[in-house]
């Protein structure tokens, strides 16, 4: 697994934490926005099933040096993980594909302006089952925009920005 390591630093080695604290090994799972699919190999070594959902637009961040664009390395990664479903569309439009309450987790790291991530709220956390886990990335960034679904009391945020929360 490439996780980013810079020295002594691990991107996402938070997400590892998170994961072993409450994903099970019967989950099935959404992961919106998987780009490269960093995160999607750690969702997919500790769950049942994971959906990727990403519309992989071929846009490459700003000094980005990578040889393949991050749709090709997300299928060199796919390839290991027969538990993987890619689903290159829209986020709102895939949450069509899903069954309100079909889902024991839903990870939200998709588009981060304000509107995508309430968007992104508003269709997947209805997707999740009561109980389950509603997930995602740079609290610091979002955690004023989806205030409306959260008690920030019961969210746990670990040290790469993942974030989680119990649903009722």
């Amino acid at each position: 697994m490439n996780d980013g390591w810079v020295g002594e630093f691990s991107y996402v080695r938070g997400l590892v934490n998170m994961v072993e604290k409450y994903i099970s090994p019967d989950f099935i799972m959404c992961e919106v926005g998987s780009y490269r699919g960093v995160s999607s190999e750690v969702f997919a070594i500790f769950c049942k099933k994971l959906f990727c959902v990403d519309i992989w637009d071929g846009v490459r961040n700003r000094g980005d040096n990578h040889p393949l664009s991050p749709e090709e390395e997300f299928d060199v990664m796919i390839a290991n993980y027969e538990n993987i479903v890619k689903i290159k569309e829209r986020s709102s439009e895939a949450s069509k594909m899903f069954e309100n309450e079909s889902l024991d987790a839903v990870y939200i790291d998709g588009d981060h302006s304000e509107k995508s991530v309430i968007e992104d709220m508003t269709c997947w956390v209805v997707k999740v089952k009561p109980g389950g886990f509603v997930m995602g990335h740079d609290w610091r960034i979002i955690s004023e925009w989806i205030s409306h679904w959260i008690d920030k009391d019961l969210v746990e945020v670990f040290s790469d920005d993942s974030w989680i929360f119990r649903k009722n």
